[in-house]
């Protein structure tokens, strides 16, 4: 098996390479000073120096230095390269080169040279001007989806459309570079700035969730950060990172957790909570996180336990409902939709029999509690649906589907289907409405407690009695209302189902209409007993966050509520009972202030962020509040009240995910989207936000992708030969196997032909 070639000394020593040849990252490299750049003699040895010496870039940059120009070369502020290469360094003005002479005076000779110089290096001097256009291009496809050979199409086409601008002639910017600058420039740029900030807080907390990524065919598990942004003093959600699993065990579940934790430089003991939802391989984790916490930090600090997602809790509540009275709407909704779907001949013929334009709407399988306007139209149409299935020739001649017969059946057998439509949406847009308001990144968990207290006590308003609801003043006492207790029950005839059931009620028999109340009865027992049996009303600390919502701080109740909270968080250690104390102290003397109460009478939630609202009144009201205080605020507003944040970035990963689309190139795509959307007036105002840094990150992405690549050259070459190792280490075993049976069959027929002789002797 033929060698690899070795970088010779010798070649040093060389009259036209000893001004630029140097030794490279190892005995297979060399490297020139001029085009930086590592050259690989593993294969061709002196030969690869001979080639890079006639290529085109180091020809032009070993004219420019012998022509002795390096005056004129340091009076641009720019970095010699090609515009997909490495920077180099150069001379900065008025510092003369050690090795270069100093140009003669202005001759009319050397007067044309010097007007001639500036347009020949234009080719591969790069300005910041193209350079920030650049960036902010390859940050519009991100922002937009749009193809890197769509990207580079445009490109080619601006100096055709602005003739008269000088940067659209300079911008470069091919497809492969569109791609690269994005996952070896912008997306680690961003990928630092996100750290750097989280590191300058005192404490974050962490949203995660995994589903299946379909291009590289493994669990990708999305990490979302939450953190007190000390420059805007406000609360920040940004887009971490993403883990990608081939198996999504708890342990595997932690391992990846912990090694993005490691790689964005955050320390674990500054962790405050993981949000996730309800499955139990994720309870499973935050398990054995908090063990893995307890063993490696030398502090006992434990992170909050606020329960899983109340907005998985409300929906999958909904669904349980659903499914315990057996009404099975989700498929004839789903039938339905799909009998029209991509069918425009039964389109045409439907419009013509019944006159209405209306089709149905698509249900959504996942998130039932938002297919109330789905129910809606169908109700509108069922007039149109009966005609239709009813019609003498699509009697005759039905269509050939079996959504058809589903929904054939429902119609015509189910008296009371239009009343299950209502009373269904009824349900749905009022836990609909819990849903949206708690869907945004703003920190809601201060008000979480009375809005589910609130929903919870609505529908039990619908099926217990009068009586037993007066006693429900608060939230602890929902807990007594017993479902399997008759006498607190309403009778089916009282159920309030809505007006909207009550009327299709009126067409049909009294007794369809009973079972049909009996089932809305069970309906709403299953939704309550879910909603409490996995309430996050069960969490004292989330009682205990109230403390900072304004319409507790007007109250009474605010002092109670704030020794909960303080309580829960001595008993994690994350204050000491002497801070507990100066805590409170501080506490009482926010909500005294006039201007503090004056403030949160007027205060909405659904409107206004609460972070913001607080810290200008203790700017205002409380300039010098003590940081125990204000860390005790900050520690529950950045706090995940559910998992709408990380779920949310699902639908990102779909708008991003392509035919051979790389985890590095998605993550960095995901950091570049995240920024720019964070921003106030999005792209429009990206280019006001580029930075030196970001700029020589940009430039820099070309060679980053060189050494990745040849990172996992060497990594595959070294696995090649491992496995060619491995596999002349198998033949010489073979041989040696092989020899060594010769031998023992040798021995053993010398052992026959003894045991014959001594045989022929006892025969004799």
């Amino acid at each position: 098996m033929p060698g690899k070639c070795h970088f010779q000394e010798m070649w040093l020593e060389e009259e036209g390479w000893r001004t630029w040849l140097r030794k490279g990252k190892d005995k297979f490299f060399g490297f020139c000073s001029l085009c930086k750049k590592q050259i690989d003699v593993s294969h061709s040895g002196v030969n690869a120096i001979k080639s890079h010496e006639k290529g085109k870039k180091h020809s032009e940059f070993s004219s420019c230095l012998k022509s002795g120009k390096q005056k004129t070369l340091s009076s641009f502020r720019a970095i010699p390269m090609d515009t997909d290469g490495p920077s180099m360094s150069v001379p900065q003005a008025n510092t003369p080169s050690p090795s270069l002479p100093e140009p003669k005076p202005s001759t009319s000779a050397s007067s044309q040279e010097h007007t001639a110089e500036p347009s020949r290096l234009s080719t591969f001097l790069v300005n910041d001007s193209v350079t920030k256009a650049e960036i902010v291009w390859a940050t519009h496809c991100v922002f937009t989806h749009a193809s890197s050979r769509s990207g580079e199409l445009a490109v080619k086409l601006f100096p055709i459309m602005f003739p008269d601008s000088s940067l659209a002639s300079k911008m470069k910017m091919h497809k492969d570079k569109i791609a690269y600058s994005i996952t070896y420039g912008l997306g680690p740029h961003f990928a630092k700035c996100v750290s750097h900030s989280v590191q300058k807080s005192p404490f974050y907390a962490l949203s995660i969730d995994e589903s299946l990524n379909d291009v590289c065919q493994k669990g990708q598990m999305d990490i979302v950060v939450k953190y007190w942004d000390a420059e805007n003093s406000c609360v920040c959600t940004k887009y971490l990172t993403s883990a990608f699993l081939e198996h999504s065990k708890a342990a595997d579940l932690l391992n990846n957790l912990i090694v993005c934790i490691g790689e964005a430089d955050l320390s674990l003991g500054g962790l405050v909570q993981i949000a996730t939802d309800g499955p139990n391989v994720n309870l499973k984790l935050i398990s054995d996180l908090k063990s893995y916490m307890r063993c490696t930090l030398d502090s006992e600090k434990e992170i909050l336990d606020l329960g899983t997602c109340s907005l998985h809790i409300v929906n999958g509540a909904y669904k349980t409902a659903h499914a315990k009275v057996g009404w099975q709407l989700n498929e004839f909704l789903r039938a339905l939709y799909s009998l029209f779907k991509n069918y425009p001949s039964r389109r045409a013929v439907y419009q013509q029999i019944t006159g209405s334009r209306m089709f149905p709407k698509k249900f959504c399988a996942i998130r039932w509690t938002e297919n109330s306007s789905v129910m809606k139209r169908c109700s509108e149409i069922i007039p149109h649906l009966k005609k239709y299935v009813t019609d003498k020739e699509i009697e005759k001649n039905p269509p050939n589907s079996q959504n058809f017969h589903v929904v054939k059946k429902a119609l015509l057998e189910d008296p009371v289907l239009e009343a299950k439509l209502h009373f269904s949406a009824m349900i749905s847009e009022e836990l609909e409405e819990f849903l949206t308001c708690f869907q945004r990144n703003d920190p809601l968990l201060p008000f979480l407690y009375q809005e589910v207290f609130q929903l919870m006590k609505n529908i039990a308003s619908r099926v217990f009695t009068k009586s037993a609801m007066e006693k429900v003043v608060s939230a602890s006492q929902l807990k007594h209302l017993n479902v399997k207790n008759e006498t607190d029950l309403r009778m089916p005839d009282s159920i309030e189902i809505g007006f909207g059931a009550t009327f299709c009620l009126k067409k049909v028999k009294e007794l369809h209409s009973l079972r049909f109340k009996a089932d809305c009865k069970q309906f709403l027992l299953q939704l309550f007993s879910k909603l409490e049996e996995k309430s996050p009303l069960r969490k004292r600390i989330v009682l205990g966050s109230t403390c900072l919502s304004p319409s507790v701080i007007v109250k009474d109740v605010r002092t109670s509520r704030a020794k909960i909270a303080i309580e829960e968080l001595i008993s994690l250690n994350h204050l000491s009972p002497a801070d507990g104390d100066v805590v409170l102290r501080e506490y009482a003397k926010f909500c005294a202030l006039p201007d503090v109460l004056k403030a949160t009478k007027f205060f909405n939630w659904k409107k206004y962020s609460l972070d913001k609202f607080l810290f200008q009144l203790l700017s205002s009201a409380m300039e010098n509040a003590h940081n125990l205080f204000v860390s005790f605020i900050q520690r529950f507003l950045i706090c995940f009240h559910g998992n709408a944040a990380v779920e949310r970035s699902f639908s990102f990963n779909k708008e991003f995910l392509v035919e051979n689309l790389q985890e590095k190139s998605l993550v960095a795509q995901r950091l570049v989207h995240d920024h720019v959307s964070s921003l106030p007036g999005g792209i429009e105002t990206f280019s006001h936000t580029i930075s030196k840094q970001m700029i020589l990150n940009f430039r820099n992405a070309a060679s980053k992708r060189r050494d990745d690549l040849m990172k996992k050259k060497i990594k595959e070459d070294e696995s090649v030969n491992a496995r060619k190792r491995a596999a002349h280490e198998i033949t010489l075993l073979e041989l040696k196997k092989k020899k060594v049976l010769e031998e023992k069959k040798e021995e053993l027929l010398e052992i026959d032909r003894d045991l014959k002789k001594l045989r022929n002797k006892i025969c004799l």
